[in-house]
């Protein structure tokens, strides 16, 4: 049974990949995405496989044989952005299309404070104006003409800004700023090269030019930001970002980043697959000619832009056995592995192989003949002709109800009296035990015999 389970699947693997020869095969292809580990830097995969006879020319002799193609990408937070801001843009003005990634992105989007602006149809924030806030914030350096703002992050932010105009060789830098105690952090360079770190203290003040129905400031959203969204890392909202960075920059990429390498059924921002296109079908063979799947070590190396090619990589591999069947030749041979049975298979679907390899052990363990030995048999004897047998369950024949005369108080009022009498289950309970039991012995009949009728008897 599991033989045959397996060669339904490689025959389908067989008919998607040939299928895909009958037009452009590595447009059927898949997207994966590699998420940053210790040997591994983030990158996108695009995998595509083609199918085709080889003839021998000695022998004149056919064979399918098939070649899968790998591709490695490094995405770029401005690329990808790009790619699917286009998407969102397109379908912002034609709702109902179906486009890729489209919803990925959009509730990444959305997750983290942008709002769609019904005007010009695109994705922004509103960041309040000094005149919109009825209390402002100052750092104690720059004071209140060159550090006041609403919020304590563009206070600090202003406050580095103007430290860096007054002592241009220190390279003041932002590290961070805190709401509570409101304080400003920063690092500068010292006159003997270290770094060191250094603070301000915020204060607030009423806003003497506060205007309650002053506009907000409206930023919209760039490539640069959304693709920082989606690469997890980087991201830095311009209202809020105490509260959105975390959600962001969770250090893994969102699913929109694959769908970026993805054909979109209306051509739209499909400059990444098609650069994917390339790749693929350029692919060189591997130095070897062995197999080279996802997480290969000798490909642990990312590409760079000088090189964004140095990964890419194909070979080929048998569509099936040379006889085309998946028995053994010699009935009496010992079980081959599916990894050598089924090559191309196994490429696409390393779980199943090796879960078949280990059942194959298994079986194989409990197929062999145990070791016998004569041994002799000890019984210890035990005189049971005083055994005393008991019943440690038993149910009493008698009606646990019986008749009673409840008697319920009603204070000043009295009290009402009245007869329970729960016997009359027992006496239907006894009259229908009969039927009851016959029910149950034509049931089993019936169960029986559609049982014996279908064969699972």
């Amino acid at each position: 049974m599991i033989i045959r389970l397996l060669l339904i699947c490689l025959a389908f693997l067989s008919v998607e990949a040939s299928a895909t020869d009958n037009g452009d095969w590595w447009l059927q292809r898949e997207i994966t995405l590699q998420q940053n580990r210790e040997d591994y830097a983030k990158r996108v995969y695009g995998r595509s496989a083609r199918s085709f006879l080889e003839t021998d020319p000695v022998t004149a002799k056919s064979r399918t044989v098939t070649k899968i193609a790998i591709a490695e990408a490094t995405p770029t937070a401005s690329r990808v952005g790009s790619t699917m801001l286009q998407r969102v843009a397109f379908y912002a003005k034609n709702p109902g299309v179906q486009m890729i990634g489209v919803y990925a992105v959009t509730q990444l989007i959305e997750g983290i404070g942008w709002v769609m602006d019904e005007g010009s149809q695109a994705y922004v924030k509103y960041k309040p104006t000094n005149q919109s806030c009825q209390n402002l914030i100052y750092a104690q350096n720059g004071g209140k003409d060159n550090t006041s703002s609403c919020t304590v992050r563009d206070s600090c932010m202003l406050e580095v800004a103007y430290l860096n105009k007054q002592f241009p060789s220190r390279s003041y830098a932002f590290k961070s700023s805190s709401e509570s105690p409101r304080q400003c952090n920063f690092t500068w360079i010292s006159g003997t090269g270290t770094t060191q770190t250094g603070s301000s203290s915020l204060l607030t003040y009423v806003n003497p030019n506060y205007d309650p129905n002053a506009a907000k400031e409206k930023i919209p959203l760039t490539p640069e930001v959304l693709g920082a969204a989606m690469m997890g890392e980087g991201y830095n909202d311009p209202v809020d970002p105490t509260l959105y960075n975390p959600i962001a920059n969770t250090g893994q990429m969102n699913q929109s980043v694959a769908n970026s390498y993805e054909h979109d059924p209306t051509g739209i921002g499909d400059d990444l697959a098609k650069e994917m296109d390339d790749k693929i079908k350029n692919a060189p063979l591997t130095p070897d000619g062995k197999p080279a799947p996802f997480g290969a070590p000798q490909y642990s190396n990312p590409p760079t832009p000088s090189a964004p090619n140095m990964n890419d990589r194909s070979w080929i591999s048998d569509g099936g056995t040379a006889d085309g069947t998946a028995q053994p030749s010699d009935p009496n041979a010992p079980a081959q592995s599916i990894s050598i049975k089924f090559p191309v298979f196994c490429e696409w679907a390393f779980t199943v192989c090796g879960w078949y390899d280990d059942w194959k052990t298994t079986d194989k363990w409990m197929k062999e003949q145990p070791e016998l030995k004569d041994e002799k048999l000890e019984v210890e004897q035990e005189d049971i002709a005083t055994y005393n047998r008991q019943d440690h369950v038993v149910f009493a024949k008698t009606c646990p109800f019986a008749p009673e005369r409840v008697v319920i108080g009603l204070g000043i009022a009295g009290s009402m009296e009245f007869d329970a009498d729960l016997t009359f289950f027992c006496t239907i309970g006894g009259q229908a035990a009969p039927y009851i039991q016959g029910l149950g012995y034509l049931g089993s009949l019936i169960f029986l015999m559609i049982g014996l009728r279908s064969g699972n008897a």
